[in-house]
């Protein structure tokens, strides 16, 4: 006679927590980084000091990226504008492809192309991975791949970074 068990597993999560175990922990500092943007000016993480920053690294083609990007957009709509900024990580795509899918999905954030330096820094080793950066300078939170109720989550830890940051409001 044959036992057969079977462990139901929301395969989702466990995926998740397996993309997300390398990467960087919730309050170390965040790594400086310099990268070159699509007009070709160097941006560096000290022209944010201060601010909530959201690290979204994607590449072009990436539709979990997309799913991901709009689920940012409208955390920031509901908090305002100013409530933290966003910065498109694209280590990946070739620079005119990027313009065009900028154009296509009106992407209004700052796009920089990392070097692979960077990417191996921050541990990304899937897309689309995100970083919140505290005011201080911090990783708040950090996750990699997609699902539907990250943003809940994100939306409640960036309130949580405000909150403690009163002069960002």
């Amino acid at each position: 006679m044959v036992f057969l068990s079977f462990n139901i597993v929301d395969v989702s999560l466990q995926k998740h927590d397996f993309i997300s175990s390398n990467l960087l922990e919730e309050g170390t500092p965040a790594p400086y980084f310099e990268a070159v943007n699509l007009d070709g000016d160097i941006i560096r993480y000290t022209d944010y000091k201060g601010k909530i920053v959201l690290l979204d690294w994607w590449y072009v083609g990436c539709k979990p990226c997309l799913k991901s990007m709009n689920d940012i957009q409208k955390i920031q709509d509901e908090l305002g504008e100013n409530s933290f900024t966003i910065i498109g990580m694209n280590p990946i795509s070739k620079p005119r492809a990027i313009k065009r899918f900028r154009k296509k999905h009106n992407y209004p954030h700052e796009i920089l192309m990392p070097e692979k330096n960077i990417v191996k820094n921050y541990h990304v080793r899937a897309y689309p991975t995100l970083y919140l950066l505290g005011a201080n300078g911090r990783i708040v939170y950090a996750r990699a791949g997609y699902s539907s109720d990250f943003s809940l989550e994100l939306k409640k830890i960036i309130q949580k970074e405000i909150s403690a940051h009163p002069t960002l409001k």
